[in-house]
């Protein structure tokens, strides 16, 4: 008997069964990503001082924060599947969800600099491109997939994400 991922309750036994106890599991991964959690929650909860509402407003911090914890949550979930071994389509879908979340945030914050209407409307379109481009992952290979061992692969599109991201950070 074997540790599967260093998760103390999910041992390999034999060549087929695995014995699960999935709620301790999540914890464990829950716990050894903390501070990120600890961080996310505190941005989301501190008051934003009234001096700093011209340069970035404190509600869209808050939503940038929650974002971010969602993006994590899915990269949990997804590493629980790979644990779990459920089929790969979860992992696609929990990368999917991260490829989207990122750039998000980053036009959360860039809106929140931002005091023009019409120009929020365009700070939006590269995080809308990249959420309609990155969600092909799913009937494609264009973006990224994984193989039946959850071995990623970068499609011809495999840097989209990152350049929406170069983007925002340009703006």
């Amino acid at each position: 008997m074997k540790l599967l991922f260093g998760c103390p309750n999910i041992k390999i036994i034999g060549t087929g069964g695995l014995v699960v106890d999935s709620i301790k599991c999540f914890a464990m991964l829950l716990a050894r990503n903390y501070p990120f959690f600890v961080v996310a929650v505190g941005v989301y909860l501190l008051p934003c001082p009234q001096k700093f509402d011209y340069i970035i407003l404190p509600n869209r911090i808050k939503k940038a924060a929650l974002i971010a914890v969602i993006d994590k949550v899915s990269l949990i979930l997804g590493e629980l599947a790979a644990i779990m071994n459920y089929s790969v389509r979860y992992t696609i879908i929990t990368s999917i969800i991260g490829y989207v979340c990122r750039p998000v945030i980053m036009a959360e914050i860039a809106v929140g600099l931002s005091h023009n209407k019409v120009r929020e409307f365009k700070i939006w379109i590269p995080a809308i491109v990249n959420a309609l481009i990155t969600s092909t992952a799913i009937f494609s290979d264009i973006v990224f997939t994984y193989d039946s061992n959850r071995i990623f692969h970068r499609g011809v599109l495999g840097f989209w994400p990152h350049f929406t991201c170069l983007a925002y950070l340009a703006y």
